[in-house]
């Protein structure tokens, strides 16, 4: 456990900010997990993240936003934060025994609607190497479950129902 006592505030060396509109669906078995890649874009194989170029190896970057997530009819949906392809260990529950490490969840029940799952994460660096932070889901259901991103199950095409975002921002900063 860590806390940041007294903290006097820095100096903001960069912000980095995603706003990710697409929407993605994926089948995830029981037990299993959901890496997803933001399809489309530039880079091939990006996550569904954001890359941060750090300008110093001596800051810390505070990671904020939210992932619009929905799995009908599979009750919990979680969230691991993860760099480049490894869980932050730091930012996931500890003590979990048979249960899965993470970061936040929620309940998602209705196939018409969706759930925000906070990002709120501070990481100190020790290099100022490229990396991408992004994000890992999974659902609790003990069946295959199709999960959505940025949309819900129940996705006609009229004004009933929503199309989201999922945004992440990265802001570096000397302590």
């Amino acid at each position: 456990m860590s806390y940041v006592k007294n903290s006097t505030g820095g100096k903001i060396l960069a912000v980095t900010q995603a706003i990710i509109d697409r929407a993605l669906s994926n089948s995830v078995s029981s037990g299993g997990t959901w890496n997803p890649i933001i399809p489309n874009v530039g880079t091939a194989g990006q996550y569904f993240g954001l890359t941060v170029s750090p300008i110093r190896s001596d800051s810390k970057i505070l990671f904020q936003g939210f992932v619009m997530a929905q799995c009908s009819d599979a009750g919990q949906v979680m969230m691991i934060l993860r760099k480049d392809g490894s869980d932050i260990t730091e930012a996931l529950g500890t003590n979990v025994s048979s249960r899965r490490p993470c970061h936040s969840g929620g309940i998602t029940s209705a196939g018409a609607g969706c759930i925000a799952l906070p990002i709120n994460y501070l990481m100190p660096l020790s290099s100022a190497t490229p990396f991408e932070f992004h994000i890992e889901l999974a659902h609790e259901s003990g069946s295959t479950r199709t999960m959505y991103i940025n949309r819900s199950a129940s996705d006609s095409d009229n004004n009933k129902f929503g199309r989201y975002v999922s945004i992440f921002t990265a802001t570096e900063f000397l302590s």
